[in-house]
Parts: structure tokens; C-alpha cells; sequence
């Protein structure tokens, strides 16, 4: 079904005259599929989608045309954003993703903000980045134990400076539930934790670290956490500003918690891949040669 949607998506994209083929690799370990994939495709650049990533029509021609005023640069990529909606749970996860309280510096991610501009990866996602094969498998590839977050390890590697492009967007249905969103947040905590390993640039995500450590010495002590000045402060703030964002609606009352149980879980997910890379690297390793065997199947429009 996932492979299926995916072409569903891609086969609509509108090439202005460029011919394009689409690969869909099917895996245990994402990084590695792209990989294979990469090597396999015969075009001169790569588009790297998610299975669920919805392009805008004219996603191919704005990167073609990018590409073509930017010999120099060999990494172009955009926003992801979430599929617009009207119910209320949308709404406050479109305020996290977009606002600078909720997602930091990654939310131009998820929202079309500013003007074309070189950029790092902080502002990139993989499920919306345009590479140059001939760079992209020259400088190796994504390191195959690096998931989630192999795109900004490879940019980071290899210290890239990319394209950045508002209006080169992608649509992704946002995550349903509370639940689905802290599995999320808890992914991309473990995938961040990876990079301290070669970066001091992401000692700074040691702050929701520290965080989820205060909170969850809150919570076992209800007293204490019920009195906070702290917690009440935080609450406050997350509060206004979706009040300042949305209005008055019910989301203002949802809103704080959704921003504080992320930020908790995202915490969290750092812990728990620093923990499991100290640990259980080596297994962790081992485990990923497993999954090398992946199937193939090409789809052209050449």
C-alpha cells in the first residue's frame, strides 16, 4: 500500500519538458534503500521523497530550474508541510511545527518562511531534498546506521551548503493522535542523540534533555510539580502563544500540554539514544547487516 501511494504521488509531478524516473525501495533500513537507489537511478539529480510525501506539482521544475541558476550548489531542499485541516488537533500541531517555542530551529521544515536562501541542515528534511547523484554518491551515501536524521549527518559530514526554497513544498498528512505525535517526537530525540557523538554544534539539544529530566523529576513529585512556578510559567507561555497565533478557541486550552509532552518525549528520545549508543552500538550494528537485501522496482517516465 505504502509503495502504491507513493507512485500515486510522484507519477502526477509535472516536468516541464525534463524526463524523470521513479525508484521505490522497499526495507527494513531507509538509509541503506536510498543508497541502493541512488546508485541504480540514471537521472543527473535525485529527488528524495518519503512514502507519504505529497510534491507539489511543480516541485521537479522549481528544483530544475534552481539547479540550473546554481551550478555551484548541489543541494537544494524545501519545506514539508502539513496537509491543511480544519479540526482543532491540526491546528495546534501546525502551531508546534511552525512556531519557534514548538520545533526551534527546524520549523522551516514545516513552514514556508522567509526567501530563497543558503541554509544548513536544520532547515532540511529528507522527505523533500534535491541532490546531485554525482555528489551525493561520491560522498558516500547516508551513513546506514544513521536513522532518523541520515540527511543531516551527510550534510553535516561534508559540510554542505545548500538551497534552501519556500515555495518548493511537499504535503504530509499530520500525525492523528497525541500518542502518534510522541512517538514521533521520541524518534527524532533518539536520532538527534547520534549526532553528539561527532558534532558540538548539537550540544544545544542537550536544553530538552535537561528538561525532560526536570520534568520527569516533577512528576514524581506531585507536590512539587503541582506548585511549580516553573511549570506554571512554561504553561503560561505555550498558552499565549497560541492565543497570540490562533485566538480565542479551545486550542489554547490544548495547546500547552501538546507543546509540553513533546518537548518531554523529544528529551526523552535523546536519553534514550545516548543510552543505546553507548551501550548497544555494536549489537545495534550487527543488527543493521540484516537488512541489506532490499527490493527494487523502477518506474520511468523517460
Amino acid at each position: 500500500m505504502e509503495k502504491e501511494i507513493a507512485l500515486k504521488h510522484t507519477l502526477l509531478l509535472e516536468s516541464d519538458g525534463y524526463d524523470y524516473e521513479v525508484l521505490v525501495g522497499v526495507g527494513d533500513n531507509p538509509s541503506l534503500q536510498r543508497n541502493k537507489l541512488a546508485e541504480i537511478a540514471r537521472g543527473e539529480y535525485l529527488l528524495f521523497l518519503d512514502n507519504d510525501s505529497d510534491p507539489s506539482s511543480d516541485l521537479l521544475k522549481r528544483y530544475a530550474d534552481l539547479a540550473q541558476k546554481n551550478p555551484e550548489i548541489k543541494v537544494f531542499g524545501g519545506p514539508s508541510l502539513l496537509t491543511e485541516t480544519k479540526d482543532e488537533w491540526s491546528r495546534v500541531l501546525k502551531l508546534f511545527f511552525t512556531s519557534p517555542l514548538g520545533i526551534g530551529p527546524f520549523r522551516s521544515r514545516y513552514n514556508a518562511t522567509g526567501s530563497t536562501r543558503l541554509t544548513d541542515e536544520k532547515e532540511l528534511i529528507l522527505s523533500n531534498l534535491f541532490v546531485e547523484k554525482g555528489y551525493f554518491l561520491d560522498g558516500g551515501g547516508f551513513n546506514k546506521n544513521f536513522y532518523p536524521g541520515e540527511e543531516n549527518e551527510f550534510l553535516k559530514r561534508h559540510h554542505v551548503k545548500a538551497l534552501y526554497e519556500p515555495t518548493a513544498a511537499v504535503y504530509r498528512s499530520p500525525r492523528k493522535n497525541i500518542a502518534e505525535l510522541m512517538e514521533q517526537m521520541l524518534s527524532y530525540g533518539k536520532g538527534r542523540a547520534k549526532h553528539f557523538t561527532f558534532s558540538r554544534d548539537d550540544l544545544i539539544f542537550l536544553a530538552p534533555a535537561l528538561f525532560a529530566l526536570y520534568a520527569v523529576f516533577l512528576f514524581l513529585n506531585p507536590f512539587l510539580f503541582l506548585t511549580s512556578l516553573s511549570v506554571c510559567a512554561y504553561l503560561f507561555i505555550m498558552g499565549l502563544v497560541a492565543l497570540l497565533r490562533l485566538g480565542f478557541c479551545v486550542e489554547v486550552l490544548i495547546a500547552p500540554i501538546v507543546f509540553g509532552l513533546a518537548h518531554l518525549f523529544y528529551g526523552l528520545g535523546i536519553w534514550t539514544g545516548i543510552v543505546r549508543y553507548k551501550i548497544f552500538k555494536q549489537k545495534e550494528e550487527r543488527a543493521l547487516s540484516y537488512f541489506e537485501i532490499i527490493k527494487l522496482k523502477s518506474f520511468s517516465k523517460f
